[in-house]
């Protein structure tokens, strides 16, 4: 069996195009992620691994993630909310 592309593969290319868009939320926190902010921004978006394996770039593995919340989770399966969601406002403050 192969290796992954890992970050140059086509399927993880294809999941960044697919889930870095406006109005994203932290599937860890659930909170928006800011999509214009960029790495190395803590509160940048990132490519959250459903199961922890990096190698593992089917689609059903993927989702939105802060890069600090997906850092502090890192390859563990099992994550706790910690924090609660902020209500949504009606405008930017």
């Amino acid at each position: 069996m192969g290796r992954s592309a890992g970050r140059s593969g086509y399927r993880y290319r294809k999941a960044i195009e697919r889930l870095r868009q406006p109005g994203a939320v932290c599937v860890l926190c659930g909170n928006e992620i800011d999509t214009e902010l960029r790495f190395p921004d803590r509160l940048s978006w990132s490519l959250e691994h459903l199961d922890g394996n990096p190698d593992n770039n089917h689609p059903d593995n993927h989702a939105s993630a802060h890069l600090t919340c997906n850092s502090t989770k890192g390859a563990r399966d099992q994550w706790k909310k910690t924090t609660q969601p902020r209500p949504r406002t009606s405008r930017m403050w």
